[in-house]
């Protein structure tokens, strides 16, 4: 009679153990899916780090131009974590370089976030610029 019953509460821990095994999978599918949004997110913010940048270095090229004393050809211009306020440091390369026209520029700038790192996020902005009317030249000027 105990070993019938033993058998018995033998067999009753096997679903329990089919249990456990179905929720540790499943739960592993949403740590593997957790982990693989939290990379996008990551991700995103470095691209919108970069951009932000990247732009932030044509603008700072156009303010350099304008003004009256200007030889301005570029910089390489590091952005603090603390200044940006994000965990990294970025790097802008700003390149000016003269069009047809004396108030006419065309200007470049990458930006590397974050600086100086294996893994890093580059993006390259472009302009050419009037300075006479303070405006982006369009596609046909």
């Amino acid at each position: 009679m105990k070993s019938i019953q033993s058998a018995r509460s033998g067999i009753a821990i096997i679903p329990v153990i089919a249990f456990y095994a179905v929720a540790m999978t499943l739960l592993a599918i949403w740590a593997k899916g957790l982990l693989r949004e939290h990379r996008q997110v990551g991700r995103w913010h470095e691209r919108t780090q970069t951009s932000r940048c990247a732009e932030a270095g044509l603008q700072r090229a156009i303010a350099r131009l304008a003004k009256p004393e200007a030889d301005y050809t570029g910089e390489s211009w590091r952005i603090k974590a603390r200044d940006s306020g994000s965990p990294h440091e970025t790097l802008v390369e700003i390149r000016v370089e003269p069009l047809a026209e004396a108030s006419q520029f065309h200007i470049v700038a990458v930006a590397d976030y974050p600086a100086g790192a294996d893994r890093r996020v580059r993006l390259t902005r472009s302009l050419d610029f009037d300075l006479t009317t303070l405006r982006p030249l369009s596609a046909g000027e």
